[in-house]
């Protein structure tokens, strides 16, 4: 599980503007002394090195990568490493690759195993099934842990930390299902060409609250937050704007009976720097009794 973690963790950090990794250690004594050599180590995300030492690299071994752009180093007087050559591998045998870059391990794994599910027994077919149910169902929890990295560090840096010089663009915050984008494009009259769900900095800035509460329309933070969640859980009451053409995601306001919070995402959107997708335009509270119905109720 923790190699699994580790997968997620490396699939965020690259699709991340970040330009560099440090490794970090736990320095105490349960630490090999090996990996509590590389302590701060900094390299470059795509040197060579990573393939096989990025952690975890042994049995319980608690190391991390931390990641940081040119600028951060710049600001805490880091100097990075230009290349791996003079560094020596500390990946055990068995851990000596690099647990995000097994690239199609689960459809290698998928077709192994339809192979040995063409056997005429029943027991080995209900076998197969329930492997390759929880074979997707991790695919998708990997996905959401994805997703939410993304979400959350654009909260952190825009909203909280208030950096709005962060080189946060675009990030995945999850995917239209079938069954909406069918009904969606019915609807609309729009052929979605696309799953995937993004926002940017551009949108997170545009919902935060020195904007949105003059209006009394602001998100709390942890609202924001649950956003991944909303978009992701197949009971979030999903409705079509037929004027302005988008899909409408709502959530209750905790706090609030009176309001109801909407997530309105743009079809077909092309965002830059990252292509056609589908946009998180805007994220909001409005008066649950003056906009609720006023919508085509898809879900």
């Amino acid at each position: 599980m923790r190699t699994a973690y580790a997968k997620a963790r490396y699939e965020s950090q690259m699709e991340s503007p970040h330009e560099y990794f440090r490794y970090t250690a736990v320095l105490d004594q349960r630490t090999r002394p090996s990996h509590a050599k590389l302590h701060g180590t900094v390299l470059p995300k795509n040197d060579p090195f990573w393939d096989t030492n990025y952690p975890p690299n042994g049995w319980n071994c608690r190391c991390k990568v931390q990641v940081l752009t040119k600028r951060e180093l710049e600001r805490k007087g880091i100097t990075p490493l230009a290349d791996s050559s003079m560094l020596k591998n500390v990946a055990d045998k068995d851990f000596a690759y690099n647990p995000g870059r097994v690239d199609k391990i689960e459809q290698i794994y998928e077709q192994k195993l339809s192979k040995f599910s063409t056997t005429n027994g029943s027991a080995s077919k209900i076998f197969i099934s329930n492997v390759l149910a929880k074979t997707k169902d991790f695919n998708h929890q990997r996905d959401l842990y994805v997703w939410q990295r993304g979400l959350d560090n654009a909260v952190d840096e825009l909203l909280i930390k208030k950096n709005v010089k962060s080189p946060i663009n675009a990030f995945v915050i999850g995917k239209l299902n079938k069954d909406i984008a069918n009904k969606a494009s019915k609807g609309l009259g729009i052929d979605i060409q696309e799953d995937s769900i993004a926002g940017d900095k551009h949108g997170i800035l545009h919902i935060r609250e020195d904007r949105k509460g003059i209006y009394g329309q602001d998100l709390r933070i942890e609202e924001i937050r649950q956003i991944v969640k909303v978009l992701d859980d197949k009971n979030t009451p999903v409705s079509i704007d037929t004027k302005n053409k988008n899909i409408i995601f709502w959530f209750d306001d905790k706090k609030d009976s009176s309001k109801i919070n909407k997530v309105v995402i743009d079809l077909n959107y092309k965002l830059k720097k990252f292509g056609l997708t589908n946009y998180m335009v805007s994220a909001g509270k409005v008066n649950k009794a003056d906009n609720f119905n006023k919508y085509t109720k898809i879900r």
